[in-house]
């Protein structure tokens, strides 16, 4: 059977209270000289940014250049085998200022003034104090906020109450909705500072990514490269170029994604650094650039020779340049560091498969299933070795398990595919036509469930069946060429030349691949 077919920061007046009770007054003090320390240990000094950055470790400080000031927030966020970095916000610090004592005025009864100095102390307690703290303001002159507290910022400042919110969203993988909330701020961002701009742009760049739309993401980084001042300044923005440089090469761009880095001369530290070694020499991998590579990745490990990340990609390198000696090597020390996810596992494995020793590959990658259950790369990882050791019914355990744990269609479709084939391989055709009906029914409008269903129905000669679904995924995706080539075969196949002519005639005219001159020469038989 033939395989299945898919598819600046202004220094505005320091805000005091964020949220405060009904009718109460908002207390407002100048910002004091700034403090003597470092933006970044500022951020740290802040109750609600140490909050966040100790309770999720995808959080870090990136401290900007000394003529421009402040520090970077951000989250590091999977994107292929890379990461993009979305911004919570570009801090500075100012003097501390004297804390109110009395809390917020409110006319009422004594009970109601205890009630609300009460409310107001314990605020001050969660929110963090101008006495206690180091008072810091983003880009938009607005305090920090904790997780899932965006909204609170709506008192303050709209956009920023919708960038926060999309932020905490995009960190809980809710990606839609953090996209709609991003949006709200299109075709008003040029009121705001450069700053500003930037952390709006970088991050709808990101989600677009994130969400798929690699594409999309691509052509807005082009199309702003002239004008917009977040692709000029690697010295102000250097967090921007380095994401644009990961979607560029996402979209097969090396070329442009080099230019991107060409530009990032200023010295990264932490984690920045390592991922800018690791999209340079995805770069020169990408170009074919090999010594260049090896170089760069030689250079990586000696500087992090105990960082998973550092020896995953080591080791990618070397798999590509079927080196798989080398390869094990570094794969082997990765995953003996790497406890927080199993892709250093999951390549181990297919090294040691491509070593031609697929009980130790399978050996492997049942400890990725075992220690990452919830993972459904680790299941397809071992389904797949199953299915090279024609290990067919332990394949389809660990498939229907992959897709089991995925979540979304265009992760299930991932694991769909594979699982139809090995149903296939056993001639289990009741399951095989079970999921797919199943799959119809849960994705109805998802063209390729239905090309994959009728593409099984009329290899089960179920031929009305197959031009029902056919027809379903044209009207879905009138240019799914494909589905018409087929369907026009079936319509042959029927005795209807009216109907095959039709659909050969819209083939002719969307295609561009070798089927256009067959398709031409069955047209001339009809």
């Amino acid at each position: 059977m033939k395989a299945f077919i898919t598819q600046s920061i202004t220094s505005a007046s320091c805000l005091l209270l964020i949220a405060m009770p009904a009718n109460a007054q908002f207390t407002f003090a100048e910002p004091g000289t700034k403090a003597d320390q470092t933006d970044t240990a500022a951020v740290y000094a802040n109750r609600i940014l140490k909050r966040r950055l100790q309770t999720d470790k995808r959080l870090a400080v990136n401290l900007l250049n000394k003529e421009d000031g402040g520090a970077d927030v951000y989250a590091s966020l999977p994107f292929q085998s890379e990461q993009l970095h979305l911004l919570l916000g570009r801090y500075q610090a100012f003097g501390q200022v004297a804390s109110p004592t009395s809390g917020p005025k409110l006319k009422g009864s004594i009970d109601d003034k205890r009630l609300a100095q009460t409310r107001f102390q314990a605020e001050q307690m969660i929110l963090g104090s101008a006495t206690s703290d180091v008072k810091v303001l983003d880009e938009f002159s607005a305090p920090p906020v904790a997780e899932g507290e965006g909204a609170l910022l709506s008192k303050i400042n709209g956009p920023n109450c919708n960038l926060v919110q999309a932020f905490d969203l995009a960190l809980a993988g809710r990606l839609a909705e953090a996209m709609a909330k991003q949006s709200a701020l299109e075709g008003s961002k040029e009121k705001f500072s450069a700053t500003a701009q930037a952390r709006i742009e970088n991050n709808r760049l990101c989600l677009l990514a994130l969400s798929g739309n690699v594409a999309a993401a691509a052509t807005a980084i082009k199309k702003a490269s002239s004008t917009s001042p977040w692709l000029n300044s690697p010295a102000k923005y250097p967090i921007n170029l380095l994401n644009q440089a990961n979607i560029l090469l996402a979209n097969k761009d090396a070329s442009s994604a080099l230019a991107i880095l060409e530009k990032l001369d200023v010295p990264l530290s932490g984690r920045l650094a390592l991922a800018h070694m690791r999209t340079r020499l995805a770069v020169y991998s990408q170009s074919g650039d090999k010594v260049r590579a090896q170089e760069l990745a030689n250079e990586m490990v000696k500087r992090y020779p105990t960082n998973p990340g550092a020896l995953t990609t080591a080791g990618d390198l070397a798999m590509q340049n079927e080196n798989y000696k080398q390869a094990s090597v570094y794969l082997k020390q990765a995953a003996s560091l790497n406890k927080a996810n199993p892709d250093s596992l999951i390549k181990l494995a297919q090294c040691q498969a491509k070593m031609g020793d697929l009980d130790e590959a399978i050996k492997t990658a049942s400890l990725a299933t075992r220690d990452y259950p919830q993972s459904p790369e680790s299941h397809m990882a071992l389904g797949k070795l199953h299915m090279d050791n024609k290990e067919f019914l332990g394949a389809r355990l660990q498939f229907e398990r992959a897709l089991e744990v995925s979540n979304g269609f265009a992760e299930k479709k991932q694991v769909f595919l594979p699982l139809m084939k090995v149903l296939d391989i056993m001639n289990e055709d009741k399951d095989l036509l079970k999921y797919l009906l199943q799959w119809v029914k849960q994705y109805p409008q998802e063209p390729v469930c239905h090309y994959n269903r009728a593409f099984v129905l009329a290899e089960k000669k179920q031929v009305d069946e197959a031009i029902e679904e056919y027809t379903k995924a044209i009207n879905l995706a009138p240019k799914y060429s494909k589905a018409r080539y087929n369907l026009a075969l079936l319509y042959v196949q029927k005795k209807k030349p009216l109907e095959a002519k039709a659909q050969l005639m819209r083939f002719i005219e969307d295609s561009n691949g070798p089927e256009k001159e067959q398709a031409a020469t069955l047209l001339k038989t009809l």
